[in-house]
């Protein structure tokens, strides 16, 4: 062990080791910073962790894993790499911690590629990824059963499957959907509500566990509860207007804030721009079913829809103002955009943005400078990265054909 104190700059400390010894700094990611290694061990990491994972920490096999992608996206190590670890992480790991890194770092390449060639390659690439883990997920169990990390990996999990056109995922969407229709019109009741039951580690008070229970009643509706988001998604952005008609009217009738956002989640993923835009002018409406404090949900996630994003930044530069004035926290409506823009014409739309709003901005004045930033930093990883991770992502789909 050894400490680093705030006067140094750098600090050389020599480690002997034998020629296939591997090394892990920043045991069990207690320290708030990322590690980059030298390339041999890097590799000799990537060994262990195809051959044995459980020798490493799994807090650390999940920092490894995230400083990998961030490493990889400040071009400090290769893509080519970190695409090298997937099948480790597709057969052999199980555990939350290192599926979260992993997805998470997922995002951005999802944000860079959602509207380009290759994003069908990079469906391919997530639902070979999480297949195993998939198949884990017994979606007739009572989630109850679950930790609540158990809970949260099989709900990222589903997301994933259901944002990449998983065939099993979409089908059972529209089969607990479908029978929630049906049900809703014929006055067909569940027998009793579903209770999330959570297991909580109250570790700084005692070693004991606790078991933290959610009931949440819903007569009719069938979509498993932990999976409603990703459900109502792919309902919505593969059915029609019978099935946008049928939540919307839910979202009307809708008294509970966390189903309230959920439902509006759902709404925002439909492919008809005239719906989307239909949306986006409730939200401010006040007069409209849309509540006021839903508004700026219904705009960011209209935003976060790949479709949708344009139609939300072009509500924005024509009608800023109205926007500001009447819905909060607006600034975070521009981030979402930001994470997606990845072009130069985006870029100079913003620009554009910037000096005839500049002096209106007000409180989003910071989050609108940080976005064009963001929005080069954006076009620059493109320029550098798209080419490579278009050819990895081929490579690795028609591998796993063969």
């Amino acid at each position: 062990m050894f400490w680093i104190s705030k006067s140094d700059e750098t600090v050389e400390v020599k480690i002997t080791s034998e020629e296939y010894d591997w090394f892990v700094v920043n045991v069990n990611s207690t320290g708030y910073y990322r590690v980059n290694y030298d390339m041999r061990n890097w590799q000799l990491l990537a060994n262990q962790l195809k051959s044995n994972p459980s020798v490493i920490a799994v807090l650390n096999r999940a920092q490894i894993l995230d400083d990998c992608y961030s490493l990889a996206k400040s071009l400090m190590i290769p893509y080519a790499f970190v695409f090298s670890l997937t099948e480790y992480v597709r057969k052999i790991e199980n555990q939350f911690s290192p599926w979260q890194a992993f997805l998470n770092a997922l995002q951005h390449l999802f944000n860079m590629l959602q509207l380009t060639p290759s994003y069908t390659y990079f469906q391919s690439y997530v639902r070979r990824l999480i297949q195993k883990q998939y198949q884990r997920i017994n979606f007739e169990l009572d989630d109850s059963f679950n930790t609540f990390q158990e809970s949260l990996h099989n709900q990222a999990i589903v997301s994933w499957a259901c944002s990449s056109n998983h065939g099993d995922c979409i089908r059972k969407s529209q089969k607990y959907f479908q029978k929630w229709m049906e049900d809703d019109s014929s006055g067909s009741k569940m027998s009793s509500g579903v209770e999330e039951v959570y297991t909580v580690n109250f570790i700084s008070v005692c070693p004991a566990q606790f078991k933290v229970i959610f009931v949440i009643i819903d007569d009719y509706n069938r979509v498993p509860v932990n999976f409603r988001k990703p459900m109502y998604c792919s309902i919505i952005e593969n059915g029609g207007k019978t099935e946008w008609d049928f939540l919307w009217k839910k979202y009307v009738d809708s008294d509970t804030p966390t189903e309230t956002k959920t439902l509006i989640q759902g709404l925002a993923c439909s492919k008809d721009l005239i719906i989307l835009n239909k949306l986006l002018e409730l939200a401010l409406n006040p007069d409209s079913e849309i509540r006021q404090q839903d508004g700026v949900l219904v705009l960011k996630e209209v935003a976060i829809n790949p479709l949708g994003k344009d139609l939300v930044f072009n509500l924005l530069q024509t009608n800023w103002t109205r926007v500001q004035n009447y819905l909060s926290n607006v600034d975070i409506v521009v981030g979402v955009i930001g994470d997606q823009y990845n072009t130069v014409e985006q870029l100079h739309q913003l620009l554009r943005f910037k000096a005839k709003y500049g002096s209106d901005f007000g409180p989003s004045q910071r989050s609108v400078y940080q976005t064009i930033e963001k929005v080069k930093s954006n076009i620059q990883w493109m320029s550098i990265n798209y080419k490579s991770i278009s050819n990895l992502l081929k490579e690795y789909v028609n591998y796993g054909s063969r």
